[in-house]
């Protein structure tokens, strides 16, 4: 579902904010849909999972995938410099997220956000 409604960013640079273990950060650089997909997380641990499935995947490229730590709300991009942002399991855990969904909206030329979780899950 996300692929098909990130459509319009194929071929683009497309960052997968707040990326967790990288379920759908893998999914964006297998279907090598993106010329570079950028997993980034605030946890450390979360980057550092992510890492070991992707070394345990021999069906990526790392070619075109960077990790990236960060905190949402001082994203390290210029703007219009993304060509799409999907963010979705932990926008609940983000201390603004109409202030972080604004500040994507500013480096971003086509974002895609949904919610995976129920505002109400802990982080």
């Amino acid at each position: 579902m996300a692929q098909e409604y990130l459509k319009p960013a194929e071929g683009g640079l497309l960052v997968d904010v707040s990326c967790g273990s990288g379920l759908f950060s893998r999914k964006f650089v297998k279907s090598g849909a993106y010329s570079k997909v950028i997993a980034l997380d605030f946890s450390e641990n979360m980057l550092r999972q992510c890492y070991d499935y992707i070394k345990q995947d021999n069906n990526i490229s790392t070619i075109n995938l960077g990790l990236v730590r960060a905190d949402v709300s001082r994203l390290p991009f210029a703007s219009g410099s993304v060509d799409a942002v999907h963010a979705g399991a932990a926008m609940h855990c983000w201390p603004s997220s109409s202030n972080a969904v604004s500040d994507l909206s500013f480096f971003c030329v086509f974002c895609g956000f949904g919610r995976h979780k129920p505002p109400d899950t802990p982080c």
